[in-house]
């Protein structure tokens, strides 16, 4: 039973300043530091079901990455502290693969084996030259958000540095 000292105020009925107060304080619950939007924010919520090695080369270089480029087909390399990649775009657009390739290193199958049995989301191998290989692939097909392909990136390259300690030295 409603308490009939309790005035119920019904969107039709209420008054102006009621519905001010309410969209003031839905602003400010927006901006505060634990639910702040910001346009960086927003872009990474941004679904993706496709990408090119030119947009992936955008949304890195706006989280601050800037050795990268695209080569002849499109795919983007870089650096990262001085340490050479690739991230292949496929052909339908719908999917991309990081590549570190290493030569001259002390990598063996053994080595190789006992990360891709620790490792969960990479796959290292051996090329025909014996020289190993670090791979993530990224599948964009039924959409991935922006925040999404960063934190790939980001794995990809933690991944890179533990390949090479782990498997190449």
């Amino acid at each position: 039973m409603a308490n009939p000292r309790t005035k119920i105020i019904t969107p039709a009925k209420a008054p102006e300043s009621h519905w001010l107060g309410g969209l003031l304080l839905a602003t400010l619950l927006v901006l505060t530091p634990f639910g702040s939007a910001t346009a960086a924010d927003s872009n990474d919520a941004r679904v993706i079901t496709k990408i090119s090695g030119q947009t992936l080369k955008q949304i890195l270089e706006s989280d601050g990455y800037t050795a990268l480029a695209l080569d002849q087909d499109g795919d983007m390399t870089g650096k990262v502290d001085g340490i050479p990649f690739i991230v292949i775009i496929a052909e339908d657009h719908q999917s991309m693969m990081f590549r570190y390739a290493a030569s001259g290193t002390k990598a063996n199958l053994r080595k190789v084996n006992d990360w891709n049995r620790a490792k969960k989301y990479s796959r290292g191998v051996i090329d025909d030259d014996g020289d190993p290989m670090l791979e993530l692939d990224l599948d964009l097909e039924g959409g991935v958000t922006v925040a999404r392909v960063k934190n790939y990136f980001l794995t990809a390259i933690v991944s890179m540095k533990a390949f090479r300690e782990d498997v190449c030295k």
